[in-house]
């Protein structure tokens, strides 16, 4: 099956090489502490409700993972924030 993503892919992160796009992801660079069951969610907003490019990585630590994510819209960042706030229940995500 063939789908359109608006997420780059590691490659595509290293291809931008510092350009203005690369700066711009890195002002709207968020994370958030979760757990396996909470990441589900994480993805599943990001993959359906992001309107510019975005670029997703985690590590795992102690058992949970870190989930840092940069995107290219402002907007698509605050939206994100604003979901992880409500649906996760956290009390603070990092930006």
């Amino acid at each position: 099956m063939i789908k359109a993503t608006n997420f780059l892919n590691q490659e595509d992160w290293k291809g931008l090489n510092g350009n203005d796009l690369y700066v711009s992801m890195l002002r709207n660079k968020t994370y958030v502490d979760c757990d396996n069951d909470q990441l589900d969610v994480v993805k599943d907003y990001l993959e359906n409700n992001i309107s510019g490019l975005c670029y997703v990585d985690r590590e795992k630590v102690y058992g949970y993972y870190k989930v840092y994510v940069y995107f290219e819209n402002p907007i698509d960042r605050d939206n994100y924030v604003a979901t992880c706030n409500t649906i996760l229940g956290l009390d603070k995500i990092k930006t």
